[in-house]
């Protein structure tokens, strides 16, 4: 048996995500660097290759006579990939670590409590700096992952993610800095929206064939599902701010419908190859159901 089917089988699948009744695959990180054949040190680019590389060899299209197997496999590899993105996106690298405080007149120790207003003020400032990367995702249309390639684009879809980043761990570290509920209760709300939208946007959003009926018709309710959830974005993040007010209704009807449909696809189809990319657009629309909720409704 080839060595990557023998990975493949000897995972096991444990409960996680929105939905505890399916079953998604769980790999820790050297396992899944191992699984994409890749060292530590490769870039993102080499990391993204090496995953299209392996979903090219292993799709259902190329192994028709075993169609169950292959779409573990690609679970499997979509799941690696997700793993190895996940952690780079909370490391704290070099370019994060040095980042400067929101004001350069005043340092903290680690076990300062900051008052109230300083803690809304650096935390507005970070979330506004995240917002504005948001904005900009919408406004170069970066979810069309075909206008990502460019290397313009490339570019600055990069120092989107680099912002997110950098607003994700400014606030992990106001967390240390509060003992308050209600803060804590934003702060890491809005980390959590950061970074599932970081996943969701990785995620594919094109399929390559349509020999496997079986994909496709959970392909087709993924993508169904997936285009509400960017209608919802796009109203939040780019078209509001643009018009000058906001359609919360019809941003909430959306996000509705997208997490009925993101379940409706796990549920019918939780042995397709797009059950990972569904789990993830799915809790990222139920994180943006919890944002608009806590931080808009009165």
């Amino acid at each position: 048996m080839h060595c990557y089917a023998y990975i493949v089988y000897t995972y096991q699948f444990t409960k996680i995500g929105t939905l505890t009744n399916h079953h998604i695959i769980m790999m820790t990180l050297e396992e899944s660097y191992k699984l994409l054949q890749v060292s530590h040190n490769a870039s993102d680019i080499e990391i993204t290759k090496a995953f299209k590389k392996l979903a090219l060899l292993y799709h259902p299209d190329k192994n028709p006579s075993n169609i169950d197997w292959a779409n573990k496999a690609m679970a499997s590899i979509n799941v690696a990939y997700n793993t190895i993105i996940t952690h780079r996106f909370k490391e704290k690298t070099v370019e994060i670590q040095n980042d400067k405080p929101p004001k350069k007149e005043t340092t903290f120790k680690k076990d300062d409590i900051l008052r109230d207003d300083l803690l809304t003020q650096y935390f507005i400032q970070y979330r506004e700096k995240a917002k504005d990367a948001l904005y900009q995702y919408f406004q170069y249309n970066l979810y069309n992952l075909a206008r990502r390639d460019s290397p313009v684009n490339s570019d600055i879809f990069k120092k989107i993610v680099l912002q997110l980043r950098r607003s994700y761990h400014g606030i992990d570290n106001l967390c240390s800095y509060t003992n308050d509920y209600e803060f804590l209760q934003h702060f890491n709300l809005f980390k959590e929206l950061l970074f599932t939208f970081y996943k969701s946007s990785e995620c594919l959003n094109i399929i390559d064939s349509y020999a496997n009926i079986l994909d496709v018709e959970a392909f087709r309710i993924y993508r169904q599902g997936d285009d509400f959830l960017l209608r919802a974005q796009k109203e939040i993040f780019y078209n509001r701010h643009n018009r000058g007010f906001f359609q919360m209704e019809q941003a909430i009807t959306d996000l509705i419908k997208s997490i009925q449909i993101l379940q409706l696809a796990i549920n019918r189809f939780p042995q397709s190859s797009w059950i990972v990319e569904s789990q993830i657009k799915l809790d990222h629309a139920v994180t943006i159901e919890h944002y608009l909720k806590l931080f808009f409704e009165r």
